[in-house]
């Protein structure tokens, strides 16, 4: 079976990797961006070390050593002496052997029968009952002393004293490394239910300390030196150790305590003076220097792994809050992924060159993040709430730089907030400028506060200049790199749609000039997109410049078109099929000028979709009447349908202008029968299918086209009872 499954397991995996190749491929390129952050902030840590290497004991110092900032410094030799004691100090742990035990117990029940019987008792025979119920326990010479021992009267009480100890107590077996057990003068003694106490190591019996236990025992039962050399006789060859030092369970217990040893860390203040220059150095101050060479540019408080895991929890939500379902379900072009990485990689790089160069300057790293790029460039190229949620989540990303300092990261978290909503309404590249003053005027006043409640008012001018600074050279360089994001990405952004959406373009201005019937159609179209776009919260700039330039593609054969002929029709001339093919080649002409001329994509969509696959009913049904067999398909449009808001509106404004422009009396009720049916026979045919507009939508879109063009017709319209 296993055999079977490996093959179809391993196209599993195949399978999935291919099918989300794209979405691996962008985690992988967020966990590149999270090795550079955390990977960078150590390399900074290890380049900005002060270097005190001139400074030796004995010699006079060229130069003050004064410190700039607070310091915190891991002395590592004091902690390992900390850990080398408090790992000597941990009671090694020795658990009693139960089964030596019960076996002793077992035996010396034997034994004390034997000596109950001795007094009464010849040597033989007691010497032969010793044999029957302990086998070779003595030899005949050492079970002498023993048996004249055991006549005495207190010989019985002391061996049960020293049998009951070494069964309640227990008897050691030491290590020949004794090192091992440390130096705290006391053991972990574990029974054999479980149960753990610390006792004296003077308080337990040893191989070593016994024999001071049988002389007291001989003294305190008047055994005399006869009785004495018994006890020891009977401690040698009936005694064993009950309990044993345990090496595993000693590491365990002193991993656990080392675990919890804080290490030594050493405070210096800014303003703390280490070396005076013209004074002889001491060995203290030399080994001080030698301390702070090793202290963090950057402070550490946190792993590498839980950085690490807040990053992947970052990355996690902001795919949910921004490109999934979840939350706005933002769907953008792979190349605008890429940008918002690269910035991300582009404000890692400044924030650790400036710090490099500047931090002498400002302790808090939060103000050299140029997070504005971020918000500048987010509300440039996404929509308002997307950019909103992905400054956050770059705000979010750059928290383990400023060790989760707060105060930084409310500076970097205002500076993208205002950067991108102060942008938001800004219809120039110049005024990207007069943008960075205003968030400038913005966000230093609330950084001003948030230092002088911090610290107290320390360096807040020097920090103010700094963040003053960050500010103004993010726009500076937004405003340079600008023009290029938007020339490789040939992206929708605001700016480039203005400048398609100047009525003068030469493309524009041979259309009034060759076609000016479609020219005044395009005008109208774009203000009926412009408007109800902007009604149901679509992009109303992308739709008007997508609605001037839909009908580009009939400037090359502007007379076939119904609303630049003034005499003749030329469709009166040709068949129905010719009709079609010259009224369809529009929208493909149409791309392919669009194309040429480096319009964004989203504008080339919306010359390419405002017909979808829809039927040119009109020589279709003149087809039908000269009883050939026709086909739908050849009396269609090739494109695709609307898969965008915009474009769907587009088409819908496109098909409304035409058809009211027919209406012989354009009153008010005319109008929305009019504009009601058209939508209702575009949503009928299929044609809003793949758009993403909603019921709802589709609504407020019918009662802007009415109202405006209610208001273009309105010295014609016919208003019902006189009003």
């Amino acid at each position: 079976m296993k055999e079977k499954s490996s093959p179809f397991y391993f196209y599993f995996i195949f399978s999935f990797f291919k099918k989300h190749a794209r979405e691996l491929f962008f985690v992988f390129l967020y966990f590149v961006l999270v090795l550079v952050q955390l990977g960078g902030l150590r390399i900074v840590k290890i380049l900005d070390r002060p270097s005190y290497d001139s400074f030796e004991a004995g010699k006079v110092a060229d130069r003050d050593v004064v410190l700039d900032r607070d310091v915190s410094v891991l002395d590592r030799e004091a902690t390992d002496l900390k850990l080398s004691a408090t790992d000597k100090l941990v009671p090694p742990v020795f658990v009693e052997d139960k089964t030596v035990t019960d076996e002793l117990r077992t035996r010396y029940n034997a034994l004390r029968a034997v000596f109950e019987s001795i007094p009464s008792m010849s040597f033989d025979a007691a010497f032969l009952k010793m044999q029957t119920a302990l086998p070779r326990l003595f030899s005949e010479e050492e079970f002498k002393p023993v048996f004249s021992a055991s006549t005495k009267a207190g010989w019985l009480k002391a061996v049960d004293v020293l049998v009951n100890r070494v069964l309640n107590s227990g008897y050691l077996n030491l290590p020949a490394d004794r090192d091992s057990m440390g130096y705290s003068g006391v053991l972990e003694l574990r029974a054999s239910d479980g149960d753990a106490k610390t006792v004296a190591f003077s308080d337990m019996l040893t191989i070593e300390n016994i024999d001071e236990y049988l002389i007291s025992l001989a003294k305190r039962y008047s055994l005399g030196d006869m009785g004495l050399e018994g006890l020891r006789i009977v401690a040698s060859r009936f005694l064993q150790p009950t309990v044993f030092f345990d090496a595993s369970l000693t590491s365990q217990k002193k991993d656990s305590v080392l675990k919890s040893v804080e290490p030594v860390v050493k405070e210096f203040k800014k303003g703390d003076v280490i070396v005076r220059k013209g004074f002889v150095l001491s060995q203290k101050q030399v080994d001080t220097l030698r301390l702070l060479e090793t202290a963090s540019a950057l402070p550490q408080n946190h792993s590498f792994f839980w950085e690490s895991l807040f990053l992947v929890f970052v990355g996690f939500s902001a795919y949910l809050l921004i490109f999934s379902g979840f939350g706005t379900g933002l769907k953008c072009e792979d190349s605008y992924i890429y940008l918002l990485y690269i910035l991300v990689l582009i404000v890692l790089v400044i924030t650790f060159l400036a710090y490099s160069f500047f931090s002498d300057s400002v302790s808090n790293i939060g103000f050299f993040i140029p997070l504005s790029i971020m918000g500048f460039f987010m509300s440039v190229f996404f929509d308002r709430e997307a950019g909103l949620r992905l400054v956050l989540a770059s705000s979010l990303f750059f928290l383990p730089v400023m060790d989760f300092e707060m105060v930084s990261f409310l500076f970097i978290l205002f500076c993208g907030l205002f950067s991108f909503i102060l942008v938001n309404n800004v219809r120039s590249r110049i005024d990207l400028l007069k943008a960075t003053l205003y968030v400038i005027l913005s966000v230093i006043p609330l950084a001003a506060i948030m230092l002088i409640i911090s610290s107290g008012g320390d360096s807040v001018l020097n920090s103010l200049f700094l963040a003053s600074a960050n500010i103004f050279f993010s726009g500076m360089l937004v405003v340079m790199i600008l023009p290029v994001a938007e020339h490789v990405l040939n992206a929708p952004t605001r700016f480039r749609l203005l400048e398609l959406s100047d009525i003068n373009t030469p493309v524009l201005k041979r259309m009034l000039s060759a076609a000016p019937g479609t020219y005044s159609h395009s005008l109208m179209v774009a203000q009926l997109s412009e408007a109800a776009c902007e009604a149901i919260g679509a992009n109303g700039l992308l739709a008007r410049v997508g609605a001037y330039y839909h009908d580009i593609g009939k400037i090359e054969q502007p007379e076939y078109f119904v609303e630049n002929q003034t005499k003749s029709n030329k469709h009166d001339d040709l068949n129905p099929s010719l009709s079609s093919a010259v009224i369809k080649a529009h929208a493909r002409r149409g791309v392919e000028m669009a194309l040429k001329m480096g319009f964004p994509r989203a504008v080339v969509d919306i010359i390419a979709q405002h017909h979808g696959d829809a039927v040119i009913r009109f020589f279709y049904e003149e087809a039908k009447k000269n009883g050939s067999s026709v086909l739908e398909e050849d009396f269609s449009y090739s494109g695709d349908r609307p898969a965008s808001k915009e474009a769907a509106v587009v088409m819908l404004a496109d098909t409304v202008e035409a058809g009211v422009r027919a209406l012989a009396k354009p009153s008010l009720p005319a109008l929305e029968k009019r504009v009601h049916s058209l939508i209702m026979e575009k949503m009928k045919s299929g044609q809003l299918d793949n758009s993403p507009l909603t019921m709802k939508d589709i609504a407020t879109i019918e009662k802007v086209f009415v109202r405006f063009l209610a208001a273009n017709y309105h010295k014609r319209i016919e208003y019902p009872d006189g009003k």
